[in-house]
C-alpha cells in the first residue's frame, strides 16, 4: 500500500502526480516511516510545479525583491527549479513550515 501523499499536499494531486516516480516513492516512504506523532503533522507545502507556475513565482519574486540576484535567493528561474523536474518538495509541519517544527521533526527529516 502506498502512502497517500495527495491528502498531505497543499496543492492537490497535480503537485504529487507530476513528481518523478522514484522521488515520489521515496517521499511516500519518508512519510510512511515517520513516527506516528511526527507523521501526523507532516505535509507537502509545494511539490511539482509547471514551468508556467514557476514563471509566475519568479515574476512575483522579482517584483518583491527587486533584482534577479535577490529573487534567486528564494525562487529558481522557470525551467531551472527542481520542482519543475519533479524532484523537489517543500515539506511543512502542522500549519506552518519547518521553522517552528519540533526538533524531533527536523532530526527525522535530516536523517
Amino acid at each position: 500500500m502506498t502512502f497517500d501523499l495527495v491528502s498531505r499536499s497543499n496543492h492537490g494531486a497535480d503537485s504529487i502526480n507530476g513528481m518523478d516516480a522514484d522521488f515520489r516513492n521515496g517521499l511516500a516512504s519518508l512519510f510512511a516511516n515517520a513516527p506516528p506523532d511526527i507523521q501526523a503533522g507532516l505535509r507537502i507545502v509545494s511539490g511539482f510545479r509547471s514551468v508556467q507556475k514557476q514563471q509566475q513565482l519568479w515574476e512575483a519574486a522579482l517584483k518583491k525583491y527587486g533584482s534577479v540576484a535577490s529573487a534567486r535567493k528564494w525562487v529558481a528561474p522557470p525551467g531551472k527549479s527542481r520542482h519543475n523536474m519533479g524532484i523537489a518538495a517543500d515539506i511543512g509541519y502542522g500549519s506552518g513550515g519547518l521553522g517552528k517544527a519540533p526538533q524531533a521533526v527536523i532530526d527525522y527529516l535530516h536523517q
